[in-house]
């Protein structure tokens, strides 16, 4: 998967990773699945 957003590279470390971390890699992974054109293509718009 190419990299979309944020330009790091993941690597090993002793660092506790803070919960925002994990929203950031996984923010990346849904932008690489396309997922808000996934979305905005089968989802309803509501009022």
């Amino acid at each position: 998967m190419s990299q979309t957003i944020l330009k790091f590279q993941i690597e090993t470390t002793t660092e506790k990773l803070t919960p925002r971390t994990s929203v950031a890699i996984f923010g990346e992974y849904l932008k690489g699945m396309n997922f808000e054109t996934l979305c905005n293509k089968n989802l309803p718009i509501s009022n």
